[in-house]
């Protein structure tokens, strides 16, 4: 399973260059973004969290923007990269079980990540929305690192007649959105009362109809 979101975006700021006190902003500034809402979540709110002085954030950061675009950069260019290794390691070293138990495995490993990396997750993700350039940069990571890997093992199982003989691209749209339908509402509503055992049985159910070889 890959790690917590905050655990990657705080190995990347122990191995950066960055002065202990400017990691401590951005460690404590994500954590109340993710709580509170950029919006609601002030400058003293930070300096409190990271035990510095008001004026120290001010001194590092001059705006709260300043502030988010420092958490955004990390999360696009090492944390979600490494993120998406991990989870391909997971595909590589699954994919010679039959289709369903693989793809409820692949199932159960991203809407566990998502579902632990909750508060993460929703900062980043109001922000995808706003940002094309985020979005264009996000894609270009997927179809150069993931795409040509899922897309062979989508191959594997249409040559054994495990799976329906569409275009990858489109069997991937199917499973992003099916899995998005469940997870968008738990981000934006923070309602996570549906176990995650629930979640992975119905998607599962439903895409497994849906992609099933025709005769």
């Amino acid at each position: 399973m890959t790690e917590h979101i905050e655990t990657l975006f705080e190995q990347f700021l122990q191995a950066s260059d960055m002065p202990q006190k400017q990691q401590a902003v951005l460690t404590a500034s994500l954590t109340l973004f993710a709580e509170k809402g950029f919006e609601a979540t002030s400058t003293r709110d930070i300096a409190t969290a990271a035990n510095v002085a008001e004026g120290t954030v001010y001194r590092q950061f001059k705006t709260k923007a300043q502030i988010l675009q420092a958490i955004l950069q990390p999360f696009t260019e090492h944390v979600f990269p490494k993120a998406m290794n991990e989870f391909l390691q997971v595909v590589t070293q699954q994919q010679k079980m039959p289709f369903e138990q693989f793809l409820r495995l692949i199932l159960r490993d991203r809407i566990t990540f998502l579902f632990q990396n909750h508060n993460s997750a929703k900062v980043f993700l109001g922000e995808l929305f706003k940002r094309p350039d985020m979005v264009q940069q996000m894609q270009a990571l997927f179809v150069t690192r993931a795409q040509p890997i899922i897309a062979d093992v989508i191959a594997q199982y249409q040559r054994a007649r495990q799976l329906v003989d569409w275009p990858a691209e489109r069997i991937m749209r199917y499973i992003v959105g099916t899995v998005l339908s469940y997870i968008l509402p738990v981000l934006l509503t923070n309602h996570t009362a549906k176990a995650i055992d629930d979640v992975v049985n119905e998607s599962a159910e439903f895409l497994l109809r849906g992609l099933a070889p025709t005769d």
